[in-house]
């Protein structure tokens, strides 16, 4: 029976080489290469329930790493990444324990609460989750064509397309085109402005009159900042016209790849945002959409020129990477990933309890799952699910979580926190110092500082030792304070911060503040000391909360376990509940 570890492997196998689709091929590719390989290596590691789930991800993160060189080097990619993985599931099946050990009554309500959550958040964002990069854009003009009001009447009539459909809300004047062929098709009569759009491969042009669009990769919207990846493979680009076309009148539209492009016509803000929010066009921040792209135009270099990624630390691109070289997708793939991250990091949380407050009342133990939907809302909503985020919040909140055990694995869990994110060691020692765990300190900082060196060195030796230096000085400061050294320009800025976190996390920090047992102390101060380093930022979006939120549920279970009074105990983490159900529902998402 331990040999069915390797079905995933052998379906995603059948499915690469049959040509099935991203998604059915991600079904089975994301846990043969990122769950299976690492499952005997922590069955024989810990027995711990909890603890063994969250070991189960990080061998198979950590195995990715050789997998991807295997595919890179072998010239494979996806066969060669899956064949590694495949290879290290057989050889370590019979690690497996026979009969491993129960997790408490408690902690397995908290477990199904989690599935129950991780099943939701698939469900109710399974647009978002599915949906490819091309369905995103952002095109500065079209927040202000419609500034002055003109009312604009879309084309009641024309000839060209193949398909026509009004999508979005009804009243919205926004039309979708699939042309016939690459001959101009006419529209026509229009008044006022509006915005057309092309989405289509790389290099598809759209010619409206005199003006002309091009989907690009790399796109200029910011002259200061010149040419910033945008699209990987197909992408959208657009033009904005103010018509005056009366009866009678046409104007020409022509596609240079019709048969893998689509037009929208939209007359209206509230086309735009319609379009947005049925998911048939995501408006997206210009920065979000950079963010979005960057990690999978990452991922997909470990397979060219590059071993290791000089842009971050580089755990996180090798994850992403095994599993888009077996898909050959990008955001659908990417966001299955996702949610087996999410899943460690539930599972992470609930062993954080259960090492800092084994007695905590049952309802604490949906805290974990709360933070999980919490954690999807942050990123979904932006459309940043496969930023390192989370693999960081991972790491960081099994630091300290290992920090209730002289036997926790803290240096190496500070280690894998280090690899994905650049404060991964420093938020750890914050947590040790608080802890009261000097020696642990200083051995996972020489972990950490060996690490350095021995990377240090291969970039030396690659001749990337200086684009890695200059990218480190550049993330670490001037990306995210530009230069801003004014107290009376900084400190403006916190109350805007705390006033996000406490609502993003419902107000658990206030209810975990009531009371400071010493895994309070920990989870809480450790976010607390960590947010001054946050707070001051020019830009907050949604990921850097991601541990804070995490970090405030495990500190609400411990006040709630340090609680005395009998009713206070279950009704501290009882109001957590609703307040982060509150947050998920109506907490708007600002960045």
């Amino acid at each position: 029976m331990r040999w069915l570890v390797l079905l995933p492997a052998l379906f995603a196998g059948a499915a690469m080489a049959g040509g099935a689709g991203e998604r059915l091929t991600a079904a089975f590719a994301v846990p043969a290469l990122l769950w299976m390989p690492g499952r005997g290596l922590a069955h024989r590691f810990t027995r711990d329930p909890l603890a063994r789930g969250v070991w189960t991800f990080w061998f198979s993160a950590l195995l990715a790493v050789p997998a991807v060189l295997v595919g890179a080097w072998t010239g494979l990619e996806g066969a060669g990444t899956l064949a590694a993985a495949a290879t290290v599931t057989a050889a370590t099946a019979r690690l497996a324990a026979p009969r491993p050990a129960r997790a408490p009554l408690p902690a397995r309500v908290g477990m199904f609460a989690l599935l129950v959550v991780l099943l939701g958040v698939g469900w109710s964002w399974r647009d978002a989750l599915l949906r490819p990069l091309d369905r995103h854009w952002w095109f500065g003009p079209a927040e202000t064509a419609w500034e002055a009001g003109s009312a604009t009447v879309l084309p009641a009539s024309g000839s060209g397309w193949r398909d026509r459909t009004a999508v979005g809300w009804e009243d919205a004047l926004a039309e979708r085109f699939v042309p016939r062929s690459d001959r101009p098709f006419l529209l026509g009569p229009a008044r006022g402005p509006v915005v057309i759009a092309l989405r289509g491969p790389v290099g598809a042009t759209l010619r409206v009159g005199d003006e002309e669009a091009v989907v690009r990769a790399d796109v200029v919207e910011v002259a200061d900042e010149g040419a910033v990846p945008r699209y990987l493979d197909r992408g959208v680009a657009a033009v904005t016209l103010d018509l005056a076309l009366e009866a009678g009148e046409k104007l020409e539209l022509a596609v240079s790849d019709p048969a893998r492009s689509v037009v929208y016509l939209l007359g209206s803000s509230e086309a735009v945002w319609s379009l947005h929010a049925e998911g048939e066009l995501r408006f997206v921040h210009y920065y979000q959409l950079l963010n979005m792209v960057e990690q999978l135009h990452w991922a997909r270099e470990l397979y060219g020129d590059r071993r290791v990624t000089d842009v971050q630390p580089p755990l996180p691109s090798y994850l992403l990477a095994a599993p888009l070289s077996v898909t050959g997708g990008e955001l659908p793939t990417a966001n299955l990933v996702f949610l087996l991250e999410l899943l460690a990091i539930g599972l992470a949380g609930l062993a954080a309890i259960a090492a800092w407050a084994p007695r905590a009342p049952l309802p604490a133990w949906l805290l974990p799952a709360g933070a999980v939907a919490m954690h999807a809302k942050l990123l979904l909503e932006p459309g940043s699910a496969m930023l390192p985020d989370s693999l960081y919040t991972l790491g960081v909140l099994g630091t300290v979580g290992a920090l209730a055990s002289p036997t926790g694995r803290y240096a190496t869990l500070a280690l894998l926190a280090q690899l994905t994110r650049y404060p991964g060691s420093f938020v750890a020692a914050i947590a040790g110092i608080l802890a009261g765990e000097p020696a642990r300190v200083a051995r996972m900082l020489a972990l950490v500082l060996a690490s350095a060196a021995a990377f240090g060195v291969g970039g030396w030796l690659s001749g990337s030792l200086d684009g890695w230096i200059v990218t480190v000085a550049w993330e670490t400061g001037p990306e995210h304070w530009h230069g801003e050294h004014d107290p009376a320009v900084l400190l403006p800025r916190a109350p805007r911060f705390y006033a996000l976190w406490i609502a993003y996390a419902g107000a658990l920090p206030l209810l975990a503040a009531l009371r400071w047992p010493k895994g309070t102390r920990v989870a809480l101060g450790t976010a607390l000391l960590y947010s001054l380093l946050l707070c001051t930022i020019d830009h907050t979006p949604s990921h850097y909360f991601l541990p804070l939120v995490h970090l405030s549920a495990l500190a609400t279970a411990c006040t709630a376990a340090a609680t005395s009074h009998p009713r206070l105990r279950s009704w501290i983490p009882l109001a957590g509940l609703v307040g982060i159900s509150v947050a998920y529902a109506w907490a708007p998402v600002v960045g």
